[in-house]
């Protein structure tokens, strides 16, 4: 009789044993899809507001060996004061390639949780051409004045070298890189 004891409680406890994995394993996936499908609402649902990067720090973190990050942003939503908050993400999700302090970038802000950010993308396109060379040792020329291009733009299209058209989409251009 003593011989079948420990049979008894092997065929309990691995069948338990499977059960408790089991379990485990949904609940992860429960969690995960619902944070998943939280960021993906807030991204195609969320208030559009604007943000500053203001810190980043890396954690331990990865997924598919790709580094997750703690960032601080400073929120501002139309009509209301500007506030902090902390996003945990990974960077390549932002379409931005370098991040720096004061970087401006688009957000999403879940209207029932004001600090679910979802990040859409920088503000500005990034130009890279410049961080090439930089990195290259070539000099790297100082930014355009708008200002400058704005009245060179007019005086092209007093003189007839631009057409309307393309007055419009270039100035717009200049603007939206403000």
């Amino acid at each position: 009789m003593n011989a079948e004891t420990p049979l008894s409680a092997a065929r309990f406890l691995v069948p338990l044993l499977i059960l408790i994995g089991t379990g485990v394993g949904v609940w992860l996936t429960v969690r995960i899809l619902g944070t998943w499908l939280k960021h993906r609402k807030v991204r195609e649902q969320g208030l559009p507001a604007r943000a500053i990067l203001l810190r980043s720090e890396r954690t331990a973190m990865s997924n598919q060996k790709r580094a997750r990050y703690n960032h601080l942003l400073e929120v501002t939503l139309p009509d209301r004061p500007s506030y902090e908050v902390w996003v945990l993400d990974r960077y390549h999700d932002w379409n931005v390639r370098v991040f720096t302090p004061g970087l401006e970038l688009n957000v999403k802000v879940d209207p029932d949780d004001p600090q679910r950010v979802a990040v859409v993308g920088p503000v500005v396109e990034q130009d890279l051409s410049q961080l090439a060379a930089l990195l290259a040792g070539k000099p790297v020329s100082a930014p355009k004045d708008p200002v400058k291009s704005l009245a060179d733009l007019q005086r092209m299209l007093g003189e007839g070298l631009i057409t309307m058209d393309d007055f419009e989409r270039k100035k717009a251009e200049i603007l939206g890189r403000l």
